[in-house]
């Protein structure tokens, strides 16, 4: 079928319309009450129920107009035609295309304007449930969900107005035959209750959810014969304000549990029912399932947390990572003038080694945050954990049996090899934690395809052939309460002293940095599976190169170099380490000051060395303006900060392309081994990027 700017699609259309037979009747109360609240729902003083033919849009029922009907193509409502759900224009003054409507031009002068489209079973829309206002605004998700379910009553209101117009229909008879079919197979939860809270009608979407078989076994009885005590008091209660109010409750979001135990997020709407007295006599629920809907908002808000604290565990190892340059750089220099002495060594080299420490540790927090400078190579998934089997076997308890199931004909994956044995060990060792008194722990591999459903329910993840790794354990399990915050930063359920609650963040940042899902099973008392997916690249592995030792004697040179680093005790040692090699050093705090100190200096300038982040001008800015004037100078990044999209983008700033023809990159905190080796390749083009 074709949409409702096509020629078959607008006979089609047109057909379906006069099907209903509607078309310049009287009012009716149906209508009217729908309209009515969706007036109130949406707090618009203006409502109505369109219906459009060829030429013109008629007003079945409307609240805040005056007129009966308007020229179709004057009619906001005609826009909606082609759409499937709800039509929103926050400010029609601002939307060219409605600027001649009558309803905008003249009284009465609808600035927003929302529309849920009136479509029936066969896919054709006829008209529109709107509600519009003098003053722009918007329809809260709420709002817009209550327009939906309003739409398709006032469809099934139809229905039923068209089934009761056929010839030989007993008008009573038919009336309950057909509202019984369409309660029966809306998807919606839907129920009555009379006035002591018993249920008299039950459809089957509400008899599935109950866990029972038909609506026999559920007529008659109470919340309190379905549900927890808790639930049902609450439920109960709920009841009893409706009934003695009569005021409705529309789309209350809550969450509750079948009959099996599984949790279940349900947005209510319960509306009281009056017997001729106006006495409140059975409630009638409608209840839509929004598990899925609540759960991927979940998983937005976990990762909104996971990325604002990993931002801030970025920044603090970026500062860290300053001290540390600064406490490596003079405890190695102690070290190699103090060979003679060898208490002073001796300290110097607990100084070192507590250092290196806390450079781990920065390392796990830039893990986290994912801006760690990743080394990826291609590598094979059995042949990585292979290599790790001695070490993870010394790794755990005795009492525990370690099993690999390494997959066949595996494919390869792009990651960098530390890391992501960091992932395996972190998750070896909470597997061991989580067994105490023994049992299994299995590393298993393989290859899984991620479908379209699977990206539906998890929308960070590609499609695609992924490579598993899978770390099983028969341990204690974990509550969904734990699984909820598993992977948040020091969370831990380990008692004091025992972890620092970085592992699993950890693991989380270093995955999705390699582009990668993680995702975990787990029952109570009975174990728990954590599961990691890397695309799969259609490559052969390749070696790791291994880093050479570097000899004792700091390899030297001559050429002017110009630092910039706005911290002073490293911009110092810096200095000193490369005047003690022979480099002529130049020196700056800043971008501005090294500018300056640029066209002071006369002479060629072989090596500019710039920390990344920097006051006023930063390093990319200085790199495009020196470049123009010293095109064959070369350049070193430094930074605490280590995400190579950082220093990548550098390559292009303020519209300057292929600024520097040489550059590399020196992570914090650096030794001064590491600093004279970095100089000299670069010099010697041999670390250029």
């Amino acid at each position: 079928m074709t949409d409702g700017t096509g020629t078959t699609g607008e006979a089609g259309r047109l057909a379906a319309l006069l099907r209903y037979q509607i078309l310049d009747t009287g009012p009716e109360k149906a209508f009217d009450d729908i309209t009515f609240l969706a007036s109130h729902v949406c707090a618009a003083p203006i409502a109505y129920l369109s219906l459009i033919d060829a030429n013109r849009q008629w007003f079945k029922s409307k609240i805040g107009l005056t007129v009966s009907e308007v020229p179709r193509h004057c009619g906001l409502a005609a826009y909606a035609l082609t759409q499937t759900d709800i039509f929103v224009v926050t400010d029609v003054a601002q939307d060219d295309r409605f600027a001649s409507s009558p309803l905008v031009m003249a009284d009465p002068s609808v600035r927003f304007y929302a529309a849920a489209p009136l479509m029936t079973h066969d896919g054709h829309v006829i008209g529109t449930l709107s509600v519009a206002d003098r003053t722009p605004h918007n329809l809260s998700f709420e709002q817009k969900e209550a327009l939906r379910a309003l739409s398709r009553q006032a469809v099934v209101q139809l229905e039923l107005r068209r089934k009761l117009a056929e010839p030989g229909t007993d008008t009573l008879d038919g009336e309950r035959g057909l509202l019984q079919s369409l309660i029966e197979h809306v998807p919606d939860l839907i129920y009555v209750k009379d006035a002591e809270g018993r249920y008299v009608l039950n459809n089957l979407a509400h008899v599935r959810f109950l866990g029972a078989h038909s609506a026999a076994e559920v007529r008659g009885k109470t919340v309190f014969g379905l549900f927890p005590p808790e639930l049902a008091r609450q439920y109960h209660a709920d009841d009893l304000a409706i009934m003695r109010s009569g005021e409705p409750l529309l789309n209350h979001e809550e969450l509750t549990a079948n009959l099996a135990g599984e949790r279940i997020w349900l947005s209510s709407t319960k509306i009281p029912l009056w017997d001729g007295q106006g006495k409140v006599v059975g409630l009638v629920g409608i209840a839509r399932d929004i598990t899925e809907r609540k759960c991927a908002e979940e998983r937005l808000l976990q990762a909104q947390k996971i990325d604002a604290v990993g931002r801030l565990a970025g920044g603090v190892a970026h500062d860290f990572n300053n001290l540390l340059t600064a406490i490596l750089g003079y405890s190695e220099l102690l070290l190699r003038g103090q060979q003679n002495d060898k208490a002073t060594h001796r300290h110097a080299d607990e100084i070192r080694k507590a250092a290196e420490r806390g450079a781990a540790l920065t390392q796990q927090l830039l893990a986290f945050s994912r801006k760690q400078t990743l080394r990826p190579s291609v590598l094979d998934f059995n042949a990585v954990v292979a290599d790790m089997d001695k070490l993870l076997r010394r790794l755990i308890s005795e009492n525990i049996k370690f099993i690999t199931v390494p997959g066949s004909n595996l494919g390869c994956v792009q990651a960098d090899p530390s890391q992501l044995e960091q992932v395996i060990l972190n998750l070896v060792i909470n597997a061991s934690d989580a067994m105490s008194n023994g049992g299994t722990l299995t590393i298993e591999t393989g290859e899984v395809v991620l479908d379209e459903e699977y990206v539906r329910h998890h929308p960070e993840v590609k499609p695609g052939i992924h490579v598993l790794l899978a770390v099983s354990d028969t341990g204690v399990g974990m509550t969904s309460e734990t699984k909820a915050h598993l992977f948040e930063p020091f969370f831990t359920t380990k008692n004091a002293g025992k972890g620092t609650g970085l592992g699993l963040a950890i693991c989380y940042g270093i995955v999705k940095q390699s582009g990668g899902h993680i995702s975990v099973y787990s029952e109570l008392g009975r174990g728990t599976t954590v599961k990691v997916y890397l695309p799969r690249i259609d490559q052969p592995a390749g070696q790791v190169c291994q880093p050479q030792r570097q000899s004792k004697e700091l390899p030297r040179g001559h050429e002017t170099i110009l630092i910039v680093e706005d911290e002073p005790s490293i911009r110092e040692l810096t200095v000193q380490v490369l005047q003690e090699l022979g480099y002529a050093v130049l020196q700056a705090g800043d971008g501005e000051e090294a500018l300056r100190v640029s066209r002071q200096h006369h002479s060629k300038i072989d090596l500019l060395l710039t920390d990344v982040i920097m006051p006023q001008v930063g390093a990319s800015e200085l790199v495009a303006r020196l470049a123009p004037l010293r095109p064959k100078m070369k350049v070193l990044y430094v930074s605490g900060y280590t995400d190579l999209a950082v220093t990548a983008n550098l390559s292009v700033a303020n519209g300057h392309p292929s600024i520097g023809p040489v550059y590399a990159f020196l992570q914090k905190p650096f030794t001064p081994s590491m600093l004279a080796c970095t100089v000299r390749q670069v010099l010697d083009g041999k670390n250029q990027r």
